[in-house]
């Protein structure tokens, strides 16, 4: 419904928020493994809106596993949130007063990630240690979030305009 821009009918809501309880009742946590895999895996994404029967079902469990071990491990985890923030960044990079709103939710992303980094310890850890392979520049906007120290300073990074500000205030 969402993809044709039709509201979700409240017995659509019902249905899946039993069909999420029992997911979770099989395995706590798959429900929300299962929309982060929708997210950000493109082919979990794909088999969710072209697949049908036990081969959908087993594209999904498969999701739902490599979310379990993205959830586990800080590399998977870097390269995932390398990967979104570099996303993010496109969209902010986007000129026109018609991508006003899709700048702004980049950079509301960005925050969020941010955030997500600075309370990680672990996570920053295997970003700073693989930022060269991962392709993370110290003068990016990442770069700098990732080498400040204080949480207030490194969201007021995300803020920043690219170009601006650049090691200033420090």
């Amino acid at each position: 419904m969402r993809e044709r821009d039709l509201p979700v009918l409240e017995h659509q809501k019902t249905e899946l928020k039993r069909a999420g309880e029992e997911l979770d009742g099989e395995r706590p946590g798959a429900r929300q493994d299962l929309n982060t895999a929708i997210r950000h895996e493109p082919p979990v994404r794909r088999a969710m809106m072209e697949l049908e029967g036990k081969e959908r079902t087993r594209a999904l469990l498969a999701g739902i596993e490599h979310e379990a071990r993205v959830r586990q491990s800080s590399h998977l985890r870097a390269e995932r949130l390398v990967k979104e923030w570099n996303g993010l960044e496109k969209q902010r990079e986007l000129k026109g007063s018609q991508n006003e709103s899709a700048r702004g939710r980049a950079k509301a992303e960005m925050r969020e990630l941010a955030m997500e980094l600075k309370r990680a310890p672990e996570l920053e850890m295997t970003l700073k240690s693989r930022s060269r392979e991962l392709g993370i520049e110290r003068d990016s906007r990442l770069g700098q979030v990732l080498n400040e120290r204080s949480l207030k300073r490194a969201l007021s990074i995300t803020e920043r305009e690219r170009g601006r500000d650049l090691g200033m205030g420090r």
